[in-house]
């Protein structure tokens, strides 16, 4: 009976295994409906929020000697899914699925455009990127090129 039982649980991990071999592996394809990061003109839609984060040097383990940080935040009308790059191990822009909120950085335009629509719904038009230090916030960063409220 030790043995069926044995047997019984090496075929169920085995089974699991196989099933989890192409998620564990990376060989998942992305849906066809994946945004891109190499494209200027992602638009982005949904509500702006601003959080503010514990910065360094202990981003969080030193509350009291870290700095602050503020982030701007898209919380999005709904999900989105971005395909990797052609070469993910060099740019670290990797496939990401079920984003939901996406930090907003404003090095093409004017950072007090944005603080003026906290709280409302816009369209944001821009280049996605990876998350690549601390300071970034979400998985999917977009880089604003234009804004414009709803």
């Amino acid at each position: 009976m030790k043995t069926h039982c044995l047997a019984a649980a090496s075929l169920t991990l085995f089974a699991g295994a196989v099933a989890a071999a192409p998620v564990i592996s990376g060989a998942v394809e992305p849906p066809s409906a994946c945004l891109q990061y190499d494209s200027k003109s992602t638009k982005l839609s949904g509500t702006l929020l601003t959080r503010t984060y514990y910065g360094p040097p202990g981003y969080g383990e030193s509350p009291a000697q870290d700095a602050r940080e503020g982030a701007w935040l898209l919380l999005l009308d709904a999900p989105i899914c971005v395909a990797a790059s052609a070469q993910p191990e060099k740019d670290n822009n990797s496939f990401e699925r079920d984003q939901i909120v996406v930090q907003l950085t404003a090095v093409h335009i004017d950072p007090k455009k944005i603080r003026t629509m906290q709280g409302q719904r816009l369209t944001a038009t821009g280049q996605l990127f990876h998350a690549m230090t601390g300071h970034h916030r979400t998985p999917v960063l977009l880089d604003v090129y234009g804004i414009d409220a709803h």
